[in-house]
């Protein structure tokens, strides 16, 4: 094995839930970019605000790979840990299904939902690295395109999710509709079980 350098974060995009817009932040987009072209210090007290801010963060495959990794990295430029926030990752909702992969390439292709964009691999990477213009250019295009991607396959998933944690103050606890169907009681307990009319979610709660 040869390793020329430690792992950095080149870019990312983050959407809330609450908008259609897709931000992007990459590492050409900061002062210290000229100076230092893999210091990812600001890049990362960027993310970590989004995670601050958050309630729950979406990912796929983010429970293994994307937090631990972006953990990893404030923790090595001493950026303070975010407040705490729930993990709904993608790649483990898609789980209670046996697929032929659980990749999001794949999940997207078999509910038409798109496909991933194109791209020359590690060649890219390198790229970006090497500071090529067109290179930056195809990554925060393949970047935004991958989050756009993933936003789909969570609304695809989330009214299938057990247990989704509620994301409203009241109604359905996936998407917030009041038009519900309320069955038997939950042996032994105060709550009963709901059915969402509109998504078609599956919860328990006190009526």
């Amino acid at each position: 094995m040869w390793v020329e350098r430690n792992t950095f974060i080149l870019c990312f995009a983050a959407q809330w839930a609450h908008e259609k817009k897709v931000r992007i932040h990459a590492l050409p987009d900061y002062k210290r970019y000229k100076k230092d072209r893999y210091d990812d210090k600001p890049l990362c007290k960027e993310l970590a605000r989004y995670l601050d801010e958050a309630d729950f963060v979406a990912a796929h495959n983010g429970d293994r790979f994307d937090v631990p990794l972006i953990m990893g990295r404030l923790w090595i430029n001493d950026i303070p840990e975010p407040s705490p926030f729930g993990q709904l990752d993608t790649y483990k909702m898609s789980k209670r299904f046996k697929l032929d992969s659980h990749k999001l390439d794949n999940i997207v292709r078999q509910k038409q939902l798109g496909k991933k964009l194109a791209n020359t691999g590690g060649a890219l990477w390198r790229a970006c690295g090497e500071g090529d213009p067109k290179a930056w250019e195809n990554m925060t295009l393949y970047c935004r395109h991958d989050t756009e991607l993933l936003v789909e396959t969570y609304h695809a998933l989330a009214s299938w999710k057990k247990n989704h944690p509620a994301m409203h103050d009241s109604g359905c606890h996936v998407c917030g509709s009041h038009n519900l169907h309320r069955r038997g009681r939950v042996r032994q307990t105060p709550k009963f079980q709901f059915n969402c009319r509109d998504c078609g979610h599956w919860f328990t709660a006190k009526p």
